[in-house]
């Protein structure tokens, strides 16, 4: 194993990924649900059932469909929505019902649409450190969708089928299997991210794979706090 993919591990094992909270959500168009900038977080949504359309930050559009996820890595403001047209409303805002501890359920009322016509969602706003790489994270893409990675890491789509499962079935125990499932495919995203080079969009992985910078990575990951001599 080269330098450059031992201080890549380092730097995975010293992540720190998972949920403060979970929201299972079960809507129907038309929709429209706004997520507030949320600093020092970042957000993840899995679509357990149907399709919609998520605006980014910048105003991108990225289409979801039935097993599909994404992470939000800085947790700048988004929006899920059914439509490009459609009105937007704080997800704080909606009612929500306890499930379990940390996850929470949003639903339209009982007369809103089919069973069969509505979306669901399973959301979850996580912390997301990274040690003395934290300014890593301020690199990465507003939006990180899963699909980029199905075809180099197939181990990732048993996992989604597993989590549609989850969400449409709701067995005992489901609210607190899908948010297991959530933290590890958004570990997975941020890896896959890491490990094709960091998007390339700065000069990391080319410090990374230099000998005398990587070891001065690798301390300053190891010992975040120390000031250098």
């Amino acid at each position: 194993m080269s330098q450059y993919e031992d201080l890549t591990s380092e730097l995975l094992m010293g992540m720190r990924l998972y949920g403060v909270n979970y929201q299972r959500i079960d809507v129907c168009a038309p929709f429209g649900l706004r997520f507030d900038n949320a600093p020092g977080r970042a957000q993840f949504h899995f679509v357990g059932r149907g399709s919609l359309l998520v605006r980014g930050a910048s105003g991108e559009i990225f289409s979801l469909n039935s097993g599909d996820a994404l992470l939000v890595p800085h947790g700048k403001p988004h929006s899920l929505i059914s439509s490009e047209d459609a009105e937007c409303e704080c997800i704080n805002k909606l009612e929500s019902k306890p499930i379990c501890d940390s996850v929470c359920a949003i639903a339209a009322p009982a007369d809103a649409c089919q069973d069969a016509h509505s979306v669901i969602l399973f959301s979850a706003c996580m912390a997301f450190e990274l040690g003395g790489m934290q300014p890593l994270i301020n690199t990465m893409p507003d939006v990180m969708l899963v699909s980029t990675l199905l075809s180099q890491y197939p181990e990732i789509s048993p996992i989604l089928t597993a989590m549609e499962r989850e969400s449409r079935t709701r067995q005992a125990g489901f609210a607190g299997i899908l948010s297991r499932l959530a933290d590890v495919v958004a570990a997975l995203i941020v890896r896959g991210w890491v490990e094709n080079g960091c998007g390339q969009s700065s000069g990391l992985v080319q410090a990374m794979r230099d000998p005398r910078l990587s070891q001065a990575i690798a301390a300053m990951h190891r010992e975040p706090g120390k000031t250098g001599r």
